[in-house]
């Protein structure tokens, strides 16, 4: 994770599909899918 987190901080995006909430929980935005379609989105806030 340290690697995905260096290279959002150089600019890139990165894009993380997953079934783990710790994972997801790291991330800038959320966006959830459920039954093919996409709706609902987050912001988590990170430490």
């Amino acid at each position: 994770m340290d690697v995905l987190h260096q290279l959002n901080a150089d600019g890139h995006t990165v894009i993380i599909v997953t079934h783990d909430r710790e994972v997801a929980q790291q991330a800038q935005r959320i966006v959830e899918i459920s039954d093919g379609a996409g709706g609902r989105r987050q912001y988590p806030r990170r430490a």
